[in-house]
């Protein structure tokens, strides 16, 4: 997988799925796969690991090395793991949404945020977030259950930083 430099805030975490061949030349029996974060193998921060079993035969195609595939550490690239450089709310995702949308944001600075939602004659019903907030990208989602299908409004405030949008919810 490396060596390999990923640069990321503190609280914020990265998935990478990966794919991992086990060859037919493999003696069947059982093994552990392990991960390490750190600079190996030096210095480990964390590890985790899971056992499985090699089997003698297997229904899956038949694979002759330890090759292993998935989302490349590096298309990420430094901008995307590091801290935003703007203020930015995405449009909730889904949108038209049933009951469940998630809200995406980034901060390139500490603040005071809050996420608020509404109904189309102004009355609030929901506050997603209300809080202080350190630089990074955050998600948030709003569950609409008892509310009526129709079109809501959706506001972010990060210190100087406020917009608006809409979004509709389908039942």
């Amino acid at each position: 997988f490396g060596p390999l430099t990923l640069t990321s805030p503190g609280g914020r975490s990265q998935d990478f799925y990966r794919t991992q061949n086990v060859p037919a030349i493999a003696p069947p029996g059982d093994y552990t796969y392990e991960v390490y974060a750190g600079i190996y193998p030096d210095i480990i921060w964390c590890s985790d690991s899971f056992p499985f079993e090699k089997l003698e035969t297997s229904d899956g195609p038949t694979v002759s090395n330890w090759d292993n595939w998935g989302r490349c550490f590096n298309e990420a690239g430094e901008s995307y793991l590091g801290l935003p450089t703007t203020f930015l709310l995405l449009s909730p995702a889904p949108n038209p949404f049933n009951p469940t949308t998630t809200f995406s944001y980034e901060l390139p600075e500490a603040v005071q945020v809050s996420l608020t939602v509404y109904d189309i004659s102004g009355r609030q019903v929901a506050t997603l977030v209300d809080g202080y907030r350190n630089a990074g990208t955050y998600q948030t989602e709003f569950h609409a259950e008892g509310l009526a299908s129709g079109v809501y409004l959706y506001h972010l405030n990060a210190d100087e930083y406020q917009t608006t949008g809409k979004m509709v919810l389908l039942k």
